[in-house]
């Protein structure tokens, strides 16, 4: 399309985000609303996305919104109407040894305090619930039984064309370049093709956020790195996995994909920097998670010893100091609202994240208080509780 100078509103990421606030956005206002990405519809992180979904958490509000999220994708025909989620509710394991026991213990608590399904599980039932784990050395873990997997294609796609049906809603490939400002207030955005004035703006680009905010003074807390997936082909013989698994241990994270196939990632010790999240990963970085993966199948997965590596899909976190979004209203730039930083947590608060960003941009009280995930916790040393430390299970 031919860019507009001037509109209402202007959301840059047409990933899961920008999509789920697009479509919140229709649903809600009148608002002409224009949806920029530089490489169109899930060009960016959210279309090499793991696309599990949990119901474990360490704080209140997570737990909150990805409750809502789960309600969500099961009756996506009701809310949204267009495409599908993709949800196929099979479980989701959380195992842990000795040292996580306590952690996980106090999650499952919380959880059940604000209604979620989840329980304490021993080793006995983990074998139970997956005979392929080797359940030897494991303390006990979490069973979410609405945990499983969505199709966040599926997802974006239905929630930006339901966008463009329920209201004036524009989608562009045009890369933003900057942000404009004039007296402390948001006016528009720049582009590779031309300016576009606008009294709100929402960030939502995932890692490229922060190249975005610190030319105009906000030096966001983030950093993108490096994670690869691999779908591998079960050798013969193997047993099926069934459900959704993360093991604390191991550092795995597996369920199943189609066929005899299942998706995998193997966290390394530490995960790598990277400038570009789509440039190409470094020479071997597939061996070596392949070699990942087999060390953990060794442990805790040995009938799937073996496995063919099919594809590897790299992609990035883009990663806060608590491992939580920022959510909300940019400080000190009037008009401006953030939505990024989920580090690998965003299919499962999406949903959640598209209404309340929505609602704050359009003046409404939000569903839900994100106060907590504010821009400025950091500088007021009130993070995020993290009960097994800093990691992917925030």
């Amino acid at each position: 399309m031919t860019l507009p100078d001037k509109t209402d509103i202007i959301v840059i990421g047409a990933g899961v985000m920008g999509a789920s606030i697009a479509f919140n956005l229709a649903k809600s206002s009148d608002k002409r609303v224009l949806v920029l990405d530089q490489h169109g519809p899930l060009g960016g992180m959210s279309g090499r996305t793991f696309g599990q979904v949990r119901m474990h958490y360490s704080n209140a509000l997570t737990l909150e919104m990805a409750h809502f999220g789960m309600k969500y994708v099961a009756n996506w025909e009701a809310e949204v109407g267009v495409g599908a989620s993709g949800y196929v509710p099979m479980g989701y394991l959380l195992i842990v040894v000795e040292n996580q026991l306590a952690p996980c213990e106090r999650n499952i608590e919380l959880a059940g305090s604000l209604g979620i399904e989840t329980r304490m599980v021993t080793p006995a039932e983990i074998a139970e619930i997956e005979p392929a784990i080797n359940a030897s050395g494991l303390s006990g873990g979490a069973w979410d039984p609405a945990g499983g997997y969505i199709d966040i294609n599926r997802m974006t796609l239905g929630w930006l064309e339901a966008a463009r049906g329920a209201g004036d809603v524009s989608l562009a490939k045009a890369r933003v370049t900057g942000l404009e400002t004039t007296n402390g207030a948001i006016t528009g955005v720049v582009t590779d093709q031309r300016a576009i004035a606008a009294e709100q703006v929402i960030v939502a680009a995932g890692p490229w956020s922060r190249d975005l905010l610190t030319p105009i003074g906000l030096d966001a807390p983030l950093e993108a790195r490096r994670l690869e997936t691999m779908y591998l082909s079960l050798p013969p013989g193997a047993p099926n996995v069934r459900t959704c698994v993360t093991d604390g241990q191991s550092n795995i994270v597996i369920r199943p994909d189609m066929g005899t196939m299942v998706l995998a990632a193997a966290y390394p010790p530490q995960m790598d920097l990277v400038d570009d999240p789509l440039d190409p990963p470094p020479e071997g970085a597939a061996d070596a998670h392949h070699a990942r993966c087999e060390a953990a199948f060794a442990e805790r997965f040995p009938g799937l010893q073996g496995a063919k590596p099919i594809c590897t899909v790299s992609g990035s976190y883009d990663i806060t100091p608590d491992w939580h979004p920022i959510l909300g209203p940019a400080p000190n730039i009037e008009g401006l609202h953030l939505a990024f930083g989920f580090s690998g947590h965003g299919l499962k608060l999406s949903p959640a994240v598209g209404q309340v960003i929505a609602e704050t941009a359009l003046g409404k009280p939000p569903l839900f208080d994100i106060r907590p995930l504010r821009y400025e916790r950091f500088a007021d040393d009130d993070q995020m509780f993290l009960a097994y430390g800093p990691g992917g299970r925030a």
